[in-house]
């Protein structure tokens, strides 16, 4: 019984979480009001996180770059979300 509610509930997130995905990429293919745009830009600045032999790490920063986001609730086209970006206005960078 119990397993059943549960089952149902989670298959209504599921359904419900796809059904939010296909409105967001529909809304990014067809700009929904009309002369909404689609992405936007960000400026970030870079670093490396360098660990060091003693123990510390050390931050090397680098020049501010532009980085294009989505006016979008979930990911689109490679790009991430304007919403989740603005957040962080720095981005740590992996070592070669």
């Amino acid at each position: 019984m119990i397993l059943s509610i549960v089952r149902k509930i989670a298959v209504g997130l599921l359904l419900l979480v796809a059904l939010l995905f296909a409105a967001d990429y529909v809304s990014i293919h067809v700009p929904i009001p009309s002369g909404r745009p689609q992405f936007g830009t960000l400026v970030v600045k870079p670093y490396y996180a360098v660990p060091m032999k003693n123990g510390k790490t050390e931050y090397m920063y680098e020049d501010a770059q532009t980085e294009t986001c989505s006016h979008s609730l979930f990911p689109q086209y490679g790009h991430s979300p304007c919403w989740v970006e603005s957040g962080k206005p720095e981005k740590q960078l992996k070592l070669p």
